[in-house]
């Protein structure tokens, strides 16, 4: 487990760790407390610890509230099936970062696996 929780640090911290304000970033921030629960947050995902996941992607977001965190959450929801919070999830991401192609992707793919999401949406327009 600890070779797991070095391995996601030394990727995070070397190539995709970026601050909110960078518009091709779709992770975390500068903010080491923000890192420590993000990190600690995917290795429970990875080991299918969704629960535990979602806990420290929230404590996260108390230290930061970079789009990455909220697009792991809403991942998380995805994967256990709780489209609505999933979709609550994922536009407070898109706030952050509007175009960024994987929160998109995400989106979609909430809509097209909730078939009462997915009638709601084309009733709006």
């Amino acid at each position: 487990m600890n070779l797991l929780r070095v391995f996601i640090f030394i990727l995070i911290s070397g190539r995709i760790l970026f601050s909110q304000q960078d518009s091709t970033s779709h992770f975390v921030s500068n903010n080491y407390e923000a890192q420590s629960f993000f990190i600690e947050g995917k290795t429970l995902e990875l080991q299918f610890n969704f629960s535990g996941a979602l806990e420290n992607y929230k404590t996260a977001l108390k230290y930061d509230k970079a789009p990455g965190i909220y697009y792991a959450i809403a991942n998380v929801y995805y994967i256990s099936e709780r489209y609505q919070d999933a979709i609550i999830e994922i536009n407070n991401a898109l706030k952050y970062s509007p175009d960024e192609i994987k929160y998109l992707e995400l989106k979609g793919n909430i809509y097209s696996n909730n078939k009462v999401l997915y009638a709601s949406f084309f009733c709006v327009f």
